[in-house]
């Protein structure tokens, strides 16, 4: 499902995800369950509705029920966005809490981490003075686990220092996030920090620079785009391909059907032949008693069944030898009388 979010196909990860719980649910399967409404959350909360909350709410107390306390950890996080997309600012700081309780308890430091930027971000325009501690906070942590540079912290910290006066300060900060980023091969994170450095030096009279970083962030804009498109025609390759095979393959499996069918088929009759008896027989009779009849058409008496088999009859019946129709009905009655 976060393959196909990061790719922009966010319609297609959550018809995968609606798949993935009803399956779930089919199966009786709660982990899986759980998990799948959290994707759905996220979705709706990356589409921007207000249908997130829900769904995380319910993958929450499926988490709390089967004991994951990751995964209820991780839900809070996303719950708490949200809930601050539904306006809901009181629950969405409880939600951070929450999270934060969770990771201090068992010892989940990404967890940490990313409580902590979303903390520091919901307090910007609140607690000038709060935020900054919690958003440094949570850039300690990010380096004491090692996890991907945090655009989530240092983002709104760069724009509370350039509120606060403190545009150099500001500069530094995004440039060491820049280079973390490109060092650490994350295009898209280097590319926003490009992007903000450009207006952090227009801001400080810096054209040079501004221009520099602006052009960085227009060349990786556009090549990040060209991969996204290469992305995208390969995956819908791939999916035409595969829906061709299936198409093929069902037609193959039509065939060898119609063949079997043809092969263990009386083409006059349409009753079962001697090859079907060879092949179904013996395990029709296993495990019961039965018997086999033979019954020799050839003779000069020939029964059809319906109006249908003319053809048979113009083709195989001989001049002068006489054809008799009967229902299954008549041909009981005559079974009884002799």
């Amino acid at each position: 499902m976060g393959v196909l979010a990061e790719l922009g196909e966010v319609a297609q990860a959550m018809t995968l995800s609606h798949v993935q719980l009803a399956l779930s649910r089919q199966v009786q399967d709660r982990e899986l369950e759980a998990c799948a409404l959290h994707d759905l959350g996220v979705l709706h909360n990356e589409r921007g509705n207000l249908r997130g909350v829900q769904s995380l709410q319910q993958a929450l107390r499926l988490f709390r029920a089967i004991g994951l306390v990751e995964g209820g950890a991780y839900t809070q996080l996303n719950l708490a966005t949200a809930l601050l997309l539904a306006g809901q600012v009181a629950a969405a700081r409880a939600a951070l809490q929450g999270a934060l309780t969770l990771a201090d308890r068992h010892g989940l430091g990404t967890v940490q981490t990313f409580a902590l930027a979303q903390q520091g971000a919901l307090e910007v325009p609140h607690d000038p003075a709060r935020a900054e501690v919690l958003l440094r906070a949570a850039l300690r942590e990010q380096q004491l686990n090692a996890d991907r540079p945090l655009w989530e912290a240092v983002e709104p910290l760069a724009r509370l220092l350039l509120a606060q006066a403190r545009p150099h300060e500001a500069c530094l900060l995004v440039a060491a996030f820049t280079r973390a980023a490109q060092a650490q091969g994350f295009e898209v994170l280097a590319m926003q920090g490009h992007g903000l450095l450009a207006g952090l030096h227009d801001h400080l009279g810096q054209l040079q620079l501004a221009l520099h970083h602006l052009q960085a962030h227009t060349t990786a804009f556009k090549q990040l785009r060209g991969e996204e498109h290469e992305r995208r025609v390969q995956a819908l390759e791939v999916t035409h391909r595969t829906a061709l095979l299936r198409l093929q393959a069902e037609a193959e499996e039509a065939r060898a059907a119609e063949l079997t069918r043809l092969l263990q088929m009386d083409e006059l009759t349409d009753l079962f032949n001697r090859r079907h008896l060879l092949t179904a027989g013996a395990e029709l009779l296993r495990g019961q008693p039965g018997a086999v009849a033979v019954a020799d058409l050839s003779s000069s008496l020939l029964i059809f069944r319906s109006t249908e088999r003319s053809e048979y009859r113009k083709k195989y019946v001989a001049p002068g030898v006489e054809t008799v129709r009967c229902s299954p009905e008549q041909s009981h009655h005559e079974g009884q009388r002799t």
